[in-house]
């Protein structure tokens, strides 16, 4: 559900109400949700991530061969 929230804020840069109607939660929970991964150290975005996913399949389908 975190990751949810988080993928629509700063993906889609929906408002907090949208985030909440969006998934069937209180705008609270949003709130919440977003203040603790402002906290969070950066890391990786999620293109990165499917990024090193699709190479990931790339080199175990080169190593099968």
């Amino acid at each position: 559900m975190i990751k949810d929230v988080i993928r629509l804020k700063w993906e889609t840069r929906l408002s907090h109400d949208k985030i909440a109607t969006a998934l069937g939660i209180s705008k609270g929970l949003v709130q919440k949700y977003v203040a603790l991964a402002r906290k969070q150290p950066r890391g990786p975005s999620v293109a990165q991530v499917e990024a090193l996913g699709q190479v990931n399949c790339f080199c175990t389908a080169r190593q099968n061969r």
